[in-house]
């Protein structure tokens, strides 16, 4: 079945879009989306392929600002050094509210950097003063949040020109949907280094009192480091800090379908920490068995990897009070199933002589040089508020100005 809003392929018995979160008519094969899918649509995220009309989108969700972009240049941009500092050099990818540039921070030697852009042409005016304070609302999440797993954002401001934009780490690569996509499901090892990775990066968001709200395969983007793939969580447009969302309605849902928990559907404003873990839920069932969230079907899991039957099923609880207390306690039982399973190796305990750079969040120690705890990913370094120079977090001065 195809379906009419994207054109993307949809199993026959899915009642939502995986791709755009429209919901599908069986008797009419029509869609339509159903409340907000996560928030109008503002893409965060670009994967491999443009985004165009008629074209496969990422997953819906309502006010999702696509933001981190791992692709081939799209063209170049005719804007001007933002604020005197950001050149831009090519567009990755648009959506929306948003367009993303690659290009290179003048201050810092040229590094470079993604930046989005809120577009005046893209339905966005200048009297749209609540895209602009999302807008505005996500740089100032993502920069509050330092960590290996969490996309991380630098700078955000207004140009006179382009209007407002924010300048976030560029990341070379895809996003775990188009991982599942192209591969199905993944072995055991490779789902769970990505799923401890992805856990880390919620559970230090929940610390901060941020509740992401829109958790799914295509807000993950993958970044290679050697061999390894680090999930970096991006598109913080739907995030909720402290008890409540100033910009959400009560008795409205916004999230992606097959991801959302019941009570998100009823009232997006007052879900609290455990909707990202049924998220969680139907983020490692959709890597271990290939299929999409629409169903948990335990008898779909793979039998050698049953221990992990009971894991999901619990974190997606109708009852939130039923679900896991914590990210850290569903990691927990995660580990414990690891250790059983012969295909997958559990990392080892950290030895406390391994380096000088105790966490400040764990207390593990680490290398002197490194920029993220081992055990937890809580960064270890700063940046110099006058130079931009990195600095471990144990540094009292810059060596630089």
């Amino acid at each position: 079945m195809i379906c009419p809003k994207c054109s993307s392929e949809i199993a026959d018995k899915s009642r939502f879009c995986n791709e755009c979160g429209s919901s599908v008519s069986a008797a009419s094969r029509q869609s339509g989306v159903e409340g907000d899918v996560s928030l109008g649509g503002l893409r965060t995220m670009s994967g491999p392929s443009s985004v165009s009309a008629g074209a496969p989108a990422d997953e819906v969700s309502v006010g999702s600002m696509r933001t981190v972009c791992g692709v081939s240049p799209q063209g170049s941009a005719s804007l001007p050094a933002l604020k005197g500092r950001y050149s831009i050099e090519s567009e990755l990818g648009r959506g929306g509210f948003a367009i993303v540039y690659r290009g290179r921070d003048i201050k810092l030697g040229g590094r470079e950097v993604a930046v989005k852009v809120l577009s005046p042409h893209g339905g966005v005016s200048s009297a749209d003063s609540s895209a602009e304070e999302r807008f505005r609302r996500e740089s100032s999440l993502i920069a509050s949040l330092n960590h290996r797993n969490i996309v991380s954002v630098s700078d955000c401001d207004r140009d006179d020109h382009a209007g407002y934009f924010i300048v976030m780490e560029l990341i070379e690569g895809g996003t775990l949907r188009e991982i599942l996509r192209e591969r199905g499901k993944l072995p055991l090892s490779e789902a769970l280094g990505i799923f401890r990775g992805v856990c880390s990066g919620i559970a230090y968001a929940h610390r901060k009192n941020l509740v992401h709200r829109d958790l799914k395969p295509g807000n993950i983007m993958l970044s290679k480091d050697g061999k390894d793939l680090v999930p970096k969580i991006v598109d913080f447009g739907l995030a909720r800090a402290g008890a409540s969302s100033e910009l959400s309605i009560s008795g409205y849902g916004m999230g992606t379908p097959f991801y959302m928990p019941p009570e998100q559907r009823r009232d997006a404003k007052s879900v609290n920490h455990t909707a990202d873990i049924y998220a969680l839920g139907k983020i490692i069932y959709e890597m271990l068995t290939g299929e999409l969230p629409d169903n948990v079907d335990p008898e779909k899991i793979p039998q050698e990897q049953k221990d992990f039957s009971k894991i999901i099923l619990r974190c997606i609880k109708s009852k939130p009070e039923e679900r896991y207390f914590s990210v850290d306690e569903l990691l927990a039982d995660i580990d414990g199933a690891s250790s059983s399973s012969s295909a997958v190796q559990v990392p080892p305990p950290i030895p406390k002589s391994a380096g000088v750079n105790d966490c400040p969040q764990c207390s593990t120690p680490n290398r002197h040089d490194a920029k993220f705890c081992v055990k937890c990913g809580t960064s270890l370094f700063r940046s110099c508020p006058e130079c931009g120079m990195e600095l471990s977090i144990n540094d009292s001065h810059c060596p630089s100005c």
